[in-house]
């Protein structure tokens, strides 16, 4: 008489059926085989239930990152902040690349920047104005010395720099009244990228700007 066998469900092996145990997950040549198969299968889910939690992270996470850049993009006073920067680093580095510190005149090879003639906290309409941002050199004159308007420790100071080079009614424009700029957040991208772009080919050209106010 013919003796049935079945596979066992771990370890593919033929076995009589009589010898084997039986689970609801399949048949097993023995308890210790059943038990392997049960721990195998837990640990195969908690991969994949590892995965889909990953996979969950991640999409929120890059949820998370374009709710931030949204805000970003739509926070006024972050965007003004950084399309400053670039302006600055325009009008003190490429557009004067070379140049003396108009405050003191230093040529020695120190890191220079924008230095703003009228402030621009307390002149915002004049802050991205290229023609009130011009090379300083950053630790003395426009850090320690506050931009050095009127000239300090034997310097002739901002103010007798711009007259020395654009005349005395260019520093009147300056210090006349100029209406308030009520820029969007779109208009400032824009500017920040023309900048950006003239910096990265060294162009010292920006009368095509679109936020620039003709004399």
């Amino acid at each position: 008489m013919a003796t049935k066998k079945n596979k066992c469900t771990y370890c593919k092996e033929r076995f009589l059926v009589e010898t084997m145990v039986k689970t609801p997950a399949g048949k097993f040549c023995g308890f210790g085989h059943a038990m392997k198969y049960a721990n195998d299968k837990q640990a195969k889910q908690r991969e994949v239930n590892l995965k889909k939690a990953a996979k969950c992270e991640q999409v929120e996470d890059k949820a998370a990152r374009k709710a931030k850049r949204d805000a970003d993009n739509n926070n006024h006073k972050k965007q003004f902040k950084m399309t400053k920067e670039v302006v600055q680093r325009w009008a003190g580095g490429i557009r004067n690349a070379g140049k003396p510190c108009k405050s003191c005149g230093t040529t020695n090879d120190i890191q220079y920047c924008g230095g703003h003639f009228r402030t621009a906290g307390g002149n915002p309409e004049l802050a991205l104005d290229t023609r009130n941002i011009h090379r300083q050199c950053n630790k003395k004159c426009n850090c320690e010395l506050s931009g050095n308007i009127y000239g300090a420790m034997n310097t002739i100071g901002y103010t007798q720099g711009l007259i020395n080079e654009f005349g005395q009614e260019y520093v009147d424009w300056l210090n006349s009244y100029h209406p308030p700029k009520h820029y969007t957040c779109d208009q400032l991208r824009d500017i920040r990228a023309f900048y950006a772009k003239l910096t990265r080919d060294k162009n010292k050209d920006d009368s095509n700007c679109p936020h620039v106010i003709k004399l």
